[in-house]
């Protein structure tokens, strides 16, 4: 019977999830106006990926992305304590 809900020509159901998951975040992106925004809703789409991806796979993206937050965060806040140095003299 499983045979029957398998189109021959059609994508997967897993395809089209994903296809639908990128066509989601593309339309929230357009929508977004602030750095915030974009990040938040970047971050929801990885997190949706993470739960579906193979484990060794998730962890292996999901250390990297730890780490390019973090260095950006560090990045950020190099910035914005020396623009403030700057405005204070």
């Amino acid at each position: 019977m499983s045979g029957h809900r398998i189109r021959k020509g059609q994508p997967k159901q897993s395809q089209q999830r994903a296809q639908r998951r990128q066509a989601s975040l593309a339309y929230k992106l357009t929508g977004a106006s602030t750095p915030l925004e974009r990040i938040t809703i970047a971050a929801d789409f990885v997190r949706g990926a993470v739960k579906v991806a193979p484990p060794d796979v998730a962890q292996q993206v999901s250390q990297y992305l730890v780490d390019q937050l973090i260095d950006a965060g560090n990045h950020l806040l190099a910035t914005s304590v020396n623009s403030t140095r700057k405005e204070a003299a």
